[in-house]
């Protein structure tokens, strides 16, 4: 992570899986059986991945929800985000707050809301091991509260989404 923001600090956007680390994420083992399983057996492809540093202080992320379909009229295929924590989550940096069962609301996957409050119902996860990944339902409403940061350091970021075959996915 810490060579791409270098390289787009000085304008390289190469694509992310040419990095190795984060290239191999994509078809971990463990987490592709897990997909499989998650799959219910149906053909799937990894749709895209992200990576980032988020720095003490850093901004959140209003409530949204990743499911990629245009126009939003169901959710009929399943697709999945696994994100991961490099660097673990200890309560300093961007808590991750999701609410559960929200994957049943239709909403453009654009529209951010509420800022990152918490609200009725939602969980935070903000104690994780180093190399931990959490795997939620893509159109799940997910948010990252902002923390003023500790002395630990950034927290590495990276998320890779897979999604079922059966329709077209933009």
């Amino acid at each position: 992570v810490e060579e791409m923001v270098a390289h787009r600090s000085a304008g390289d956007n190469r694509m992310i899986v040419s990095y190795d680390e984060m290239g191999m994420l994509t078809s971990h083992p463990p987490v592709i059986a897990m997909v499989e399983q998650l799959m219910g057996g149906t053909p799937f492809s990894m749709h895209h991945i992200h990576s980032a540093r988020h720095e003490p202080g850093d901004e959140g992320i209003g409530w949204h929800q990743d499911y990629e379909q245009i126009p939003q009229t169901n959710r009929t295929h399943l697709m999945v985000h696994v994100f991961y924590y490099l660097s673990g989550m200890n309560g300093e940096i961007g808590d991750l707050l999701v609410l559960p069962r929200s994957q049943y609301v239709i909403a453009q996957r654009d529209l951010r809301m509420l800022d990152s409050i918490d609200l009725p119902g939602s969980v935070c996860i903000d104690d994780l091991e180093p190399g931990s990944a959490v795997v939620v339902h893509s159109a799940v409403w997910h948010t990252r509260r902002p923390k003023p940061g500790g002395d630990s350091g950034p927290r590495y970021f990276v998320d890779v989404s897979y999604c079922q075959h059966g329709t077209r996915w933009p």
